[in-house]
């Protein structure tokens, strides 16, 4: 199928035309500059063809796909089922005592952000100068995990704050500023979807850590376009940039997005552009983000203006 000089719509970066398609890989010119997409899933949810008889073809071509997907897992699963039928193997049925079923209350998932303290100011190179609060020296250069503080209530004290609100396929952003900097100055040096969460009852703290492929550290420079606060603000205080106590702050996926999609851009021109690019197509994709309900960011540095 011939895909080069067709005119494509993506949901994130808009018009764009198809300029070269190499096995799994569509590079596809927009506005914004040339994006390496996944080729062909980028068409299931993220990407349709200007062309509606070309557009059906790729359709066909995923539904084909899908379909053979689904004949394996199928054939899979017979065979598996006649396994288990020739070793003739009866369950053994035990009681259960009857139990009241628990009232479980609904938590709505965040996404989460950490402030980080620098070991050295002197150094700039974000994968050793960083140390967590409530963690060991370059915890999250080597495991990419982000640990809580202690409770510090008489009821909870020294107690560690749970992560209620965390899920996996969070986004977890790492913020930090320079000493000599003040609070409106704080950026963000890294991301990474969260793999997994654990809370803890006793004084070990909670984490949250990635087991995925989605993580990245940014550079200095790239850092430093990051501003926290252009993202971000209080209820209070909505105009004022102001962490205060406590080292973690929950937010939601339209400020995820928004995130994610500035860190892209700016990677635009870097040897992980391709990874920036896969990590906000994958968090819309996960979260069930609209995108088309996404606003600009209106964070603290936006709302004093």
């Amino acid at each position: 199928m011939k895909l080069i000089d067709h005119e494509v719509i993506h949901k994130a970066f808009g018009k764009g035309m198809i300029i070269e398609l190499q096995h799994d890989k569509i590079m596809v010119e927009f506005e914004s500059g040339v994006k390496v997409l996944t080729y062909p899933d980028v068409f299931i949810e993220f990407m349709t063809l200007q062309d509606p008889i070309m557009d059906e073809a790729i359709r066909n071509i995923l539904k084909s796909r899908a379909d053979d997907m689904k004949r394996l897992e199928d054939e899979k699963k017979d065979a598996w089922e006649e396994h288990i039928a020739k070793m003739q193997v009866i369950p053994v049925k035990t009681k259960k005592k009857a139990s009241k079923p628990k009232a479980i209350k609904p938590v709505n998932r965040a996404n989460i952000a950490f402030k980080c303290n620098m070991i050295d100011v002197d150094q700039l190179d974000f994968s050793d100068v960083f140390k967590w609060v409530g963690s060991d020296e370059r915890e999250m250069s080597i495991k990419w995990k982000a640990m809580t503080s202690l409770e510090t209530s008489e009821e909870n004290k020294n107690k560690a704050l749970k992560l209620k609100r965390v899920q996996e396929n969070s986004l977890c952003v790492l913020t930090m500023k320079e000493p000599h900097q003040k609070e409106k100055e704080r950026f963000i040096f890294g991301v990474f979807l969260v793999g997994e969460t654990q809370e803890s009852d006793c004084i070990e703290a909670s984490f949250v850590n990635s087991k995925n492929e989605y993580k990245m550290a940014l550079t200095s420079e790239e850092a430093h376009q990051m501003k926290f606060w252009k993202y971000h603000s209080n209820a209070n205080k909505p105009d004022i940039p102001s962490w205060s106590s406590g080292i973690h702050r929950y937010f939601l996926d339209d400020q995820a997005v928004q995130i994610l999609k500035d860190i892209s851009e700016i990677k635009r021109d870097a040897k992980d552009t391709t990874i920036a690019e896969k990590f906000l197509s994958h968090f819309i994709e996960v979260n069930a983000v609209d995108i088309d309900k996404i606003g600009l960011p209106s964070g603290a540095l936006v709302k004093a203006v």
